[in-house]
């Protein structure tokens, strides 16, 4: 039987971790580290039930089963993350079907970038290929230069990119990767590119995402 005093500790301990895990649980790296220290609390807790409290037996299996918890956990977080965001994501499509551009602004607006469930609303503009699409990083892929990381757009499909380089400022005759926020204060022009994309998904036009056919079918005065 565990020790009165031995569980009062353990109980001191994981408010400790607890306490600790709210503080840091935007930073990844941390979190990990927290998920690990708190299996291996546990597992010195429950392998106490089985073996002599600091005994061999007792350190090889709480070593081992703080791995499996903390894997576990990892898992099971990393699952939800991806149904959460994908959920989130789907409700900001139905908002662009039904309303159109009027809705652009929340998708940015009400997104904090720090926290873990973000959808990171990036443009993907390559005018070479024609193309403008408005996407959520769902997976939440390290963004860096010629690394390719996969997102999902309003329009539907999954598309695969591999960023050049990380922009503050750019021109539209460049291929731009960049926060939609971004794109859309950079100037009215790329403002209305955003707004006819919307609009095109909200009429159900095919394509949504060709630059050329937006600007035939929904001009800039019809706005």
């Amino acid at each position: 039987m565990l020790d009165r005093s031995l569980i009062f500790f353990y109980g001191l301990i994981l408010c400790l971790f607890i306490y600790s895990f709210i503080k840091i649980k935007r930073d990844n790296k941390r979190f990990s580290i927290m998920v690990y220290l708190l299996s291996l609390l546990a597992s010195m807790v429950l392998t106490s039930f089985i073996y002599a409290f600091g005994t061999g037996y007792w350190c090889i299996s709480a070593f081992l089963l703080s791995y499996f918890l903390s894997f576990f956990v990892i898992v099971i977080f990393t699952i939800s993350q991806i149904i959460l965001r994908k959920k989130r994501f789907n409700n900001r499509v139905n908002m662009v079907r039904n309303e159109g551009a009027e809705c652009l602004e929340n998708l940015y607006l009400n997104e904090p970038d720090d926290r873990w469930h973000s959808l990171h609303w990036h443009v993907v503009y390559f005018p070479q290929q024609n193309m403008l699409e408005v996407a959520a990083d769902i997976y939440h892929n390290e963004f860096k230069p010629n690394k390719k990381f996969f997102s999902k757009t309003l329009s539907g499909r999954t598309i695969g990119i591999i960023p050049e380089a990380l922009v503050s400022t750019f021109t539209l005759e460049q291929n731009v990767i960049c926060p939609l926020k971004l794109f859309m204060q950079h100037s009215e022009e790329t403002r209305k590119l955003v707004i006819n994309y919307a609009e095109a998904i909200k009429n159900s036009l095919p394509e949504p995402w060709k630059l050329r056919e937006q600007e035939a079918k929904w001009s800039p005065s019809d706005h």
